[in-house]
């Protein structure tokens, strides 16, 4: 079962889902959450400056 935020692929609420006996047994794996494009440049930038900035002059 494939699951995004409260919701499944199907467009069913998860809880409505789970409520349902005949959906037993349940496998469910938890993942984080891919990172939006966006996302990524911020942290990419983050640890651009901290590179330059970082280890200072010998």
């Amino acid at each position: 079962m494939d699951v995004n935020g409260k919701y499944t692929a199907d467009g069913k609420e998860v809880l409505e889902y789970l409520g349902n006996p005949a959906n037993y047994p349940v496998s469910i794996r938890f993942g984080r959450p891919r990172l939006t494009s966006n996302e990524k440049l911020m942290l990419a930038s983050m640890f651009h400056s901290d590179q330059v900035c970082g280890p200072g002059r010998p």
